[in-house]
């Protein structure tokens, strides 16, 4: 597990109290991200290496209006992946979309679909597996955190830092299809924390987090317009 507490912190303390901030959880695997909110539980997966990439995206199928983490619980959930051209859920080619199932006991998720999502029946995947397996693709939470959601970026976007109310280009940018936590919005920027993944298992101690002010309107809602955050 990489050491998160004192990028955490300067990450609080840097952020306002934001009523309508909700909560990020933070996994010792920086591969999964989710996020929570009273519509719904909502997440990605990425890993990557050479020769492969498992990149999905999900929300909580049912119709229930809230999920409460930490306690022994279990939800459906919808995979998906997005279009080469459109970021919309609504454009994205369904055929790939993979029923699943995510298990809740304290704070260990296990992430169970019905197939393999595309690209990820390599050392990537595992998710057909049953929770009660050793190798099911098992979870942890370290850290919760508030958020406002989880966004892709629609295009290159370069990395601004705020001084004294002037936000100014430095050096990083993402890019198309990036997936991010939005942790703030100030005028006409965002401020994203972006795990930077370079697969190596579901143990992996890799991954450090970019974080940073991008533009607001390079990012967009990849969920669908039922289950918006």
């Amino acid at each position: 597990m990489w050491n998160l507490n004192k990028f955490i912190i300067v990450i609080l303390l840097s952020l306002s109290a934001g009523a309508n901030a909700q909560t990020a959880l933070i996994f010792d695997s920086p591969n999964l991200i989710a996020f929570q909110s009273r519509s719904g539980v909502y997440g990605y997966y990425r890993a990557e290496a050479e020769n492969f990439s498992c990149y999905f995206l999900f929300y909580k199928s049912e119709l229930e209006s809230d999920f409460k983490g930490g306690e022994k619980s279990s939800f459906n959930i919808n995979t998906f992946i997005l279009g080469d051209k459109s970021l919309a859920f609504s454009e994205r080619d369904s055929s790939f979309d993979v029923a699943g199932h995510i298990y809740v006991d304290l704070d260990e998720w296990i992430i169970n679909t019905q197939q393999e999502p595309p690209g990820c029946g390599t050392a990537a995947g595992g998710f057909t597996r049953p929770a009660h397996d050793i190798y099911a693709a098992k979870y942890n939470v370290i850290k919760r955190i508030p958020a406002i959601g989880i966004r892709v970026v629609k295009g290159p976007s370069h990395f601004y830092s705020e001084r004294n109310g002037v936000f100014v280009k430095r050096s990083g940018h993402l890019v198309k299809s990036d997936s991010v936590l939005v942790l703030q919005k100030r005028g006409m920027y965002s401020y994203i924390l972006f795990p930077d993944v370079n697969f190596t298992g579901p143990s992996s101690t890799a991954g450090p987090f970019a974080s940073g002010w991008i533009h607001t309107s390079d990012l967009v809602d990849p969920f669908p317009l039922a289950k918006k955050q």
